[in-house]
């Protein structure tokens, strides 16, 4: 008998994110391997999530072990472990079998595991009508919800209607051009990081009066817009 095994899985998944892992042994003798284990040596950057054809994993060792009565000349046996990516960075994983026979084979695969980055934003009114010269504040509040940080983050917040910009702040300076207010980029932003922003307006006419705010970073250029409404009112 003569073993042969290979692993086929990405080459590169996102982390949190299942990866399945094949593992395919042939015997490529020309007599029957018997008594033969494969087992599965996986990297502490992945968690067992679980493995077919009776396959059991040691939580100790973080290995899952197979058992096979015997493999005959010219067969293939194929089983599955399915894996999380816990840990940034390369993941090495290891498969290796042996036969009572004597036989025996090992097989290396390598996983890169990458994070990414996911912005959102949420956007709110301090106050709700409010009269014609009354004041509310918009507060936006900006969070990572990814797993790795994300860059170049950049808010912009535009007056539209018939709104008066009286203050703005946040994590960082800003600079107004005609109705937009635009705050210098933030270099990172870690996940489950906040930022927050705050722009204060008057309200100069009666309506429907509304703030558009566009948020953009380095991992996602398209931008993400949002608009918030406030209700001014003359009650003269």
């Amino acid at each position: 008998p003569t073993l042969e095994i290979a692993i086929a899985m990405p080459t590169r998944r996102f982390l949190q994110r299942p990866a399945t892992c094949a593992i395919s042994m042939v015997n490529a003798g020309t007599a029957t391997a018997r008594a033969v284990e494969l087992a599965a040596q996986l990297p502490p950057g992945m968690k067992f999530v679980r493995a077919n054809n009776a396959g059991w994993h040691d939580s100790r060792t973080n290995r899952v072990l197979w058992n096979l009565e015997e493999l005959p000349p010219g067969e293939t046996g194929v089983v599955e472990v399915v894996v999380m990516p816990v840990e940034l960075g390369p993941q090495k994983l290891l498969a290796a079998a042996r036969s009572a026979d004597g036989p025996s084979a090992q097989v290396t695969h390598v996983c890169e595991v990458e994070g990414v980055a996911a912005l959102a934003f949420e956007v709110t009114d301090s106050e709700d009508p409010i009269e014609i010269a009354g004041i509310t504040e918009y507060v936006v509040r900006v969070g990572n919800q990814g797993t790795k940080a994300a860059t170049g983050v950049q808010l912009a917040a535009t007056l539209l209607g018939d709104l008066e910009l009286v203050d703005a702040k946040g994590p960082a300076g800003h600079r107004v051009e005609n109705l937009v207010v635009f705050f210098e980029p933030l270099a990172t932003r870690a996940p489950a990081e906040d930022a927050v922003y705050r722009v204060r307006v008057r309200g100069r006419a009666a309506g429907n009066q509304r703030v558009q705010v566009q948020l953009t970073s380095e991992d996602q250029p398209a931008p993400i817009t949002k608009e918030e409404t406030t209700r001014v009112y003359d009650d003269r």
